[in-house]
Parts: structure tokens; C-alpha cells; sequence
């Protein structure tokens, strides 16, 4: 006999499913940063844009600026785009100016 706290109900199996998704999410993203950070010379790590994505269904899981050399910036698409996962959808954007890795003017 099942105790009360055992009964999978349907908003805990729903939430189970969540949870599974997250982190197939979470570690399709620990995997593609690793490999694009191999290519590119330097990167930072943005947050996340909120709510869901404007026209493409999905949620942003990874938001990462990359610093890469002309040179190597054909063979950065490439590995951005590699086949990953079911379910997931990589967006490349750029080039875009360095502000990202800009350092800030000393205050005075």
C-alpha cells in the first residue's frame, strides 16, 4: 500500500517532468558553453532574458557573449551549430562591437 506522501498526482508528475527538462536544459548548455569557449578568446555570462522568447516558443536558458577572432569565427558557428538536442534551439548573433569585454572607465 502506497502512504499519501508516495501518490504521484498529476501537478507531481507534471512537476517531475519539469524538473527533468531543466536539467536536460542545464546540461545541453554546460556542454556547448564548454565547447565555445574552447574556440572563442574570452566570454561572459548574461542573464537570462525573462518570460518566454517573442515568436519561437521556448524559453532562454543561456545568454553568453563571445570574444572571437575573425579568423575562427567561421569554425565558431559551425560548433554553435552542431547538431545537440531534441528540443533545442541555438540562436547566433553577431558580430557585434566588444562592449561586453570593454573594462569600464576608473572612477576619477
Amino acid at each position: 500500500m502506497e502512504s499519501a506522501q508516495d501518490v504521484r498526482t498529476p501537478s507531481r508528475r507534471r512537476r517531475e517532468r519539469q524538473d527533468q527538462d531543466w536539467e536536460r536544459a542545464a546540461s545541453t548548455c554546460r556542454l556547448l558553453q564548454a565547447r565555445l569557449s574552447r574556440v572563442a578568446e574570452a566570454e561572459r555570462l548574461l542573464r537570462p532574458q525573462d518570460g518566454r522568447l517573442p515568436g519561437a516558443g521556448g524559453r532562454n536558458v543561456l545568454n553568453v557573449s563571445y570574444l572571437v577572432a575573425r579568423e575562427r569565427e567561421h569554425g565558431f558557428v559551425t560548433c554553435a551549430r552542431e547538431p545537440s538536442r531534441p528540443g533545442v534551439r541555438i540562436e547566433v548573433h553577431g558580430p557585434w562591437a566588444p562592449y561586453s569585454f570593454a573594462d569600464p572607465e576608473p572612477a576619477p
